[in-house]
């Protein structure tokens, strides 16, 4: 028989309350495993991004490798003078903006070799490329065995960041070119975003639209010196699906091409 004045709970009462604690713990321990499990993942992915850049950059710095020319053709002619050469070249990864420099090239008037200069480049496609150049004779490509030979002085080498979904939906032959380059970094687009800073809404904290697209593609690149092909250097933003505030880790390439990795606050 209870006492008048005695406290205490039931056994009823006790295995209530150890059955409600255990539910708390056992979801706390789900939520804090799934929440570290999404901040190792987004970790490691802006590892391997920050490794596959400093790669690239070494590459940079060891490439002396040239682009073949196959054709070039004067254009833009204004009086005594052409204005423009187009270049045909295939692969050869240059960008407007680019200075590239252009040795081996004839003239169509003699057998004479021009001397090696640097051009700037003012518009390119998949395999060509046009470069600023005043001139008075028209240029060719040398017959073979000779050859006519470009460097891209700018972007030595590049690290081009594409979609999974993107890279998926390509042919199987361009796939696999794609996943064995080192020189494209392909990520899942539905566990992570990545943009560069310049596309990134610092208002509302969220990519710009042009980031949702699949073909949306950042390039850093760098050039023969290990330098930054912008002068301003690059800022790229990994993020987790969904974006968080305080979950994003930013990767810093330096004008000087340091590659260096952060976190926002």
């Amino acid at each position: 028989m209870k006492r008048h004045g005695e406290n205490g709970f039931t056994l009823i009462e006790l295995m209530v309350v150890s059955t409600i604690a255990a539910v708390i713990v056992a979801v706390s321990v789900m939520a804090y495993r799934q929440g570290f499990t999404r901040e190792y993942a987004l970790s490691q992915q802006a590892r391997s991004l920050t490794m596959a850049l400093q790669y690239v950059r070494m590459q940079a710095l060891e490439n002396k490798n040239t682009i073949p020319i196959v054709n070039a053709q004067s254009l833009d002619q204004a009086g005594a003078f052409f204005r423009k050469i187009a270049f045909t070249a295939t692969d050869h990864g240059v960008k407007v903006g680019d200075y590239v420099a252009v040795a081996g090239l004839r003239t169509t008037v003699s057998s004479d070799t021009l001397s090696a200069g640097t051009f700037y480049v003012s518009a390119s496609t998949p395999s060509t490329f046009d470069c600023i150049c005043y001139h008075s004779d028209s240029v060719m490509v040398p017959p073979s065995p000779n050859v006519a030979l470009a460097r891209n002085l700018t972007r030595t080498a590049q690290l081009s960041i594409q979609k999974k979904g993107f890279v998926d939906s390509l042919s199987e032959t361009e796939k696999y070119a794609r996943y064995k380059n080192p020189q494209v970094f392909v990520y899942d687009q539905d566990k992570f975003i990545i943009c560069d800073s310049i596309d990134f809404d610092d208002a509302q904290g969220i990519p710009k639209a042009n980031t949702a697209v699949l073909t949306y593609s950042p390039v850093p690149a760098f050039n023969s010196r290990g330098f930054s092909s912008n002068e301003a250097g690059f800022d790229l933003r990994v993020s987790s699906v969904p974006p968080k505030p305080h979950g994003v880790r930013v990767i810093r390439i330096s004008p000087f091409g340091q590659v260096g990795l952060g976190r926002t606050n």
